[in-house]
């Protein structure tokens, strides 16, 4: 994300200093120019909201009330985009009904998975395999995510995760299809681009083609593509980004 790039329509990515998150990191930053974090990723909402205010700036002039009209317009934007957000996240978690705690629970998961090295894409897919039921199981597909057992901190939210979804009552399996609509099993990770971009510049451009295959359902379960489905390998150093890659 950055300033000059976000359009109205709310599509933010910068073709340049471009990436997914791979481990959860709140203060993830693509571009390495961006020393001061002005756009990591938990800035991003503030500095779409400062966006929005320099748009509003420039048809102030073509506003009735003026300034003091496009003022209050942007004012407004805080409360538009929580609620959008708390949407997406309860669609992320499986939630179809709306309670009070759910922006709080939201925010602890996250909480929970800073810091710990846990793919964030894969997090959402796995957790759609728990169930309401055994307290003290977890899939070991989430395990294996978490390096053989969960973090204290997280599987104490896994028991708050579960009440939540008991109050849901809906089957487990339906409550996986829609978690699995939510959350793509497949992104474009930088290290597979690097590697596909390696590979055309040598003249083969069939690992571009299979990731463009692979990327056209995200979605999907897609098992000739399983090797697109896994964290970067252990060791594999951030991406050094810029305008100019």
């Amino acid at each position: 994300m950055n300033t000059d790039n976000m359009s109205v329509l709310g599509l933010t990515i910068d073709y340049g200093p471009f990436a997914f998150l791979d481990a959860y990191d709140r203060r993830h930053v693509a571009n390495r120019s961006d020393k001061a974090g002005r756009y990591a990723y938990h800035a991003q909402p503030y500095a779409a909201h400062w966006n929005a205010a320099a748009l509003a700036a420039c048809f102030a002039p073509l506003l009735a009330g003026g300034e003091n009209e496009a003022d209050a317009l942007v004012q407004q934007w805080p409360q538009h985009f929580q609620t959008a957000y708390l949407a997406v996240m309860r669609r992320k978690l499986g939630l179809q009904n709306g309670h009070a705690g759910d922006a709080a629970l939201a925010e602890d998961l996250f909480a929970a998975l800073h810091g710990k090295d846990i793919d964030f894409t894969l997090f959402f897919r796995r957790l759609s395999l728990l169930t309401e039921a055994h307290a003290d199981a977890f899939p070991e597909p989430l395990l294996n995510l978490c390096g053989g057992s969960l973090p204290p901190d997280l599987a104490l939210w896994i028991g708050r995760y579960r009440q939540r979804l008991r109050a849901e009552n809906s089957r487990r399996d339906e409550r996986a299809t829609r978690m699995n609509r939510a959350n793509p099993l497949y992104i474009l990770r930088n290290h597979l681009a690097q590697q596909a971009v390696a590979a055309a510049e040598a003249g083969d451009f069939a690992p571009i083609e299979r990731l463009r295959r692979c990327l056209a359902n995200p979605y999907d379960e897609q098992p000739e593509f399983a090797d697109f489905a896994e964290a970067p390998p252990a060791g594999t150093p951030p991406p050094a980004l810029f305008c100019s890659s």
